[in-house]
């Protein structure tokens, strides 16, 4: 058995397992590293029994250790000392979590150097490191030597340490390589304007002069012969110059969004303590990222490489990018307790919630006096809900405004604000990438071309706000019914509506939500926010409380009848459900009117409609999956009370019979107006 097969079959999975490439290095060390490993962890010990033992090895009580219990600490060894991804006072959290006893990190550290020591890894690697840390004191010393303006102390510092570095080298050779180093990368610097100092000159800048200032920019640099790596759009600039701590640019397909990200997570990659951070859904989403990033990233800051393993670019000065992915809650473990100065989030509408958003906020900072820290975001309309409600929904575009104590700015693009992408080719009138927005179906041409944020392809119900919503209160003739759902650790709902006599429209006027109330408790609530109505009520509610539960005490409905509750079961089917209210829903072209209106303080009803989203494996069907919006988890009560009422008033008329019913009572509807409404 191999090491990667112990750490599978006697570890624990939350500790998480090396990669190849670690494995390869692990093996480079010591290529008999498995034999190493069947020594250490079959090596008899006094008074411990092994469940896999055949047989004790002597009378005096001599077993093997026991595996389970002695595996994880080499597989939290190998997460800090050879993966990197924990602190030793991280994996003592780690594996006290799992039930493992660690009493100090002195222990934990003690239990390692002695497990390396048997596996013949600990003076490989400590050579190892030693070799990497003069490898880093020598790019340290190359990319400091940037300037040409150094002073003679300076440039003997220099040469002292990458001496120092090279360990054997005299002051007069290492001084002089570092002349030639200097020479080399002043002439790549004459070619060559970095993003950054782009970056640095447009923060000093007033927004009102942000076009003409990059443009006057990009012609200094031209005018010196000079190669511009990276020349903003007017839009880009202004996502670059924006000072709020939290700004998502995006908005329409083809606005430069994720190519200025790469650009303005470079702002102080001339500080060694600079550490960035760029987050896609899933780990191939940031193939193209990386692609983009290894060739502009080595012209930018020459020296600078790409560790493919790890996912993170090293730049001379020390500073780190790393690309990374969240999908799940588990992977918010990978950044647990490392800081970043710069965090940006590509294509943040694929983020099913806003959980990982709100766990790297606690992950941005820096002990720098010189470096602001920053989250950027790009996304297209679409997704996740809460997006929306958090950068587009607050404030106008371009507006700032303010959260939890940060600032917060939404910067629109559009493809027209790209012209590298927009500019039609000769003979055409539009360009191909327009051509192409332009095939798509209706509702991502929306999203992609126009950058409306209102439409979505996946959508329950085709639902708006200007058409089913009023704030206006239904005649106090119409028969009313209520509806419940009854719930403790969801919540219980209601919904009130009432239905006009002469058209079938359902008018909701007033819902109402209660959370951990026993069933005579919601029953008082019900009753308390009803009010008094001159007529009668017609009740529905969910069919399971009358089904039989095989207790002989009372039920949902004997104790809410006590409170004068007295509903009938509701339509279990769902699907025809669903299509009801899709059937109120429906709009005519010609006369606007709708067969459901809903009362504006029905704000839970509303919201759930709008960002209800359909079942992927049944597409008649809800998707029952919790989601995020307006800061809370929905478990969409609301929707299954409104199923439930109109259920029970089925509308089975066509839109056109609909409008012809509404137009041959218009005169008896006038003859109530002003004495009921």
């Amino acid at each position: 058995m191999n090491l990667l097969e112990t750490l599978k079959t006697y570890g624990n999975p939350k500790l998480g397992y090396p990669s190849e490439h670690v494995l390869e290095k692990m093996y480079e060390l010591n290529k008999d590293l498995d034999s190493d490993l069947r020594m250490l962890l079959f090596n008899p010990v006094r008074s411990i029994k092994h469940p896999l033992a055949h047989e004790p090895t002597d009378t005096k009580g001599f077993y093997l250790p026991i595996l389970e219990k002695y595996v994880p600490y080499i597989q939290a060894m190998i997460a800090n000392r050879y993966t990197k991804t924990t602190t030793v006072k991280q994996s003592v959290v780690n594996l006290e979590s799992l039930g493992y006893v660690v009493s100090s990190q002195g222990q934990l550290n003690n239990i390692w150097n002695r497990a390396e020591t048997k596996l013949n890894l600990k003076d490989k690697r400590k050579a190892e490191t030693v070799r990497a840390d003069k490898q880093r004191a020598i790019n340290e010393a190359n990319g400091r030597k940037r300037s040409s303006n150094f002073t003679e102390a300076q440039n003997k510092q220099l040469a002292e340490a990458r001496k120092v570095a090279n360990g054997r080298r005299d002051v007069k050779t290492a001084t002089k390589e570092l002349e030639l180093s200097r020479r080399r990368l002043a002439k790549i610097a004459a070619k060559t304007s970095k993003p950054s100092e782009v970056i640095a000159d447009l923060r000093t800048k007033s927004k009102s002069k942000i076009a003409s200032s990059v443009s006057e920019h990009v012609a200094e640099i031209k005018a010196q012969n000079k190669k511009v790596l990276y020349e903003p759009t007017p839009k880009q600039a202004e996502f670059h110059s924006a000072g709020e701590d939290i700004v998502l640019y995006g908005g329409a397909a083809g606005g430069g969004k994720s190519y200025a990200m790469l650009i303005d997570v470079l702002r102080y990659c001339q500080y060694e303590d600079y550490r960035g951070l760029l987050i896609r859904r899933t780990s191939p989403m940031l193939k193209e990222l990386i692609g983009v990033s290894r060739t502009l990233y080595p012209k930018a800051f020459p020296g600078a490489n790409y560790n493919k393993s790890e996912n993170v670019w090293y730049f001379p000065s020390g500073a780190t990018i790393q690309f990374g992915y969240l999908d799940r809650a588990e992977d918010l473990e990978n950044y647990q307790g490392l800081p970043y100065a710069y965090i940006g989030f590509d294509e943040i509408q694929h983020q099913r919630s806003d959980e990982g958003f709100v766990f790297l906020k606690s992950r941005l900072r820096s002990a720098n006096p010189n470096i602001d820290c920053y989250i950027r975001a790009s996304a297209n309309p679409g997704g996740a809900p809460w997006v929306k409600e958090t950068f587009i929904d607050p404030a106008e575009p371009n507006t700032t405004f303010y959260a939890d104590g940060l600032s917060y700015r939404f910067i629109p693009a559009k493809l027209e604000d790209n012209p590298h992408l927009d500019t039609p080719k000769e003979g055409q009138t539009i360009s191909p990438y327009r051509k192409m927005l332009m095939a798509l179906p209706e509702v991502k041409r929306k999203q992609m071309l126009e950058g409306d944020w209102m439409v979505g392809d996946d959508n329950m119900f085709t639902f708006s706000t200007h058409v089913h919503v009023t704030d206006e209160m239904p005649p106090m003739h119409w028969s009313v019914i209520n509806s419940l759902d009854y719930g403790f650790k969801d919540p219980a709902c209601s919904l009130w509506g009432q239905i006009c006599p002469t058209t079938g429209l359902l008018f909701v006027y007033q819902e109402l939500e209660c959370l951990h109330h026993v069933h005579e408790k919601w029953a008082i609530a019900v009753k308390e926010a009803e009010g008094f109505l001159p007529q009668g009520v017609s009740r529905v509610i969910d069919h399971s409380v009358f089904n039989n539960t095989g207790h002989t005490g009372p039920g949902v409905r004997e104790i809410i009848a006590k409170q004068g509750l007295v509903p009938k079961p509701a339509d279990r089917n769902r699907e025809a459900g669903w299509n009801q209210i899709h059937n109120r829903l429906l709009v005519d072209p010609d006369t606007g009117l709708t067969g459901i209106l809903i009362h504006s303080s029905c704000v839970l009803l509303i919201d759930q409609l709008a960002s209800a989203r359909r079942n992927d494996k049944k597409p008649d069907d809800i998707d029952e999956k919790r989601i995020k919006t307006k800061g809370r988890m929905h478990h969409w009560d609301m929707l299954d009370c409104l199923r439930y009422m109109c259920s029970s008033r089925p509308s089975h008329l066509t839109i056109a019979e609909r409008n012809m019913r509404y137009k041959t009572s218009a005169q008896e509807d006038k003859r109530y107006q002003g004495y009921f409404s």
